[in-house]
């Protein structure tokens, strides 16, 4: 579990310095993890892993723009004012209901809606950097989900 958590950090990782584009970003581990994990849970399907980190980047920039935060230096760098906590946990309710209601739940977008929301993810290629991220593990998951079996085994 460790090595293939690893190996799907390394292609993402390896693709982002081929591309010099911020395709690798912390959620994106935590969803390799959860692959290698248990490739087949519903949480890790590819719809799931898209939908949920899609939502988590629209919930994360529009809650992060609707408290005037947007734009400014990233809370981790910068200075972190009011509209960085109002933002986020807008944001994470934003992002929980809406995967939650659309039936397409994936933890790590929680992350990535606090990556957004926080200022880490930048408007000018980094969105797309990063959703190209996203869109290499849901293919590794498609592809983990046909050639492994379930982590655990079925109920008798």
């Amino acid at each position: 579990m460790a090595g293939l958590s690893g190996g799907l950090v390394l292609l993402v990782g390896v693709i982002a310095w081929a591309l010099g584009a911020p395709c690798l970003a912390p959620p994106l581990g935590v969803t390799a993890y959860l692959l290698a994990k248990d490739p087949k849970a519903a949480v890790n399907s590819p719809r799931n892993i898209v939908i949920g980190h899609v939502i988590g980047v629209a919930a994360g920039l529009g809650s992060a723009g609707a408290f005037g935060v947007l734009g400014e230096p990233s809370a981790l760098t910068g200075t972190f004012v009011l509209g960085h906590a109002l933002g986020s946990a807008l944001a994470i309710v934003l992002t929980v209901s809406l995967t939650e209601g659309l039936r397409c739940p994936h933890p790590p977008a929680a992350a990535t809606t606090l990556v957004a929301s926080l200022g880490l993810l930048s408007l000018q290629g980094g969105v797309l950097a990063f959703m190209a991220g996203v869109a290499v593990l849901a293919g590794c998951s498609f592809a983990l989900r046909r050639s492994r079996p379930s982590a655990s085994p079925p109920k008798k």
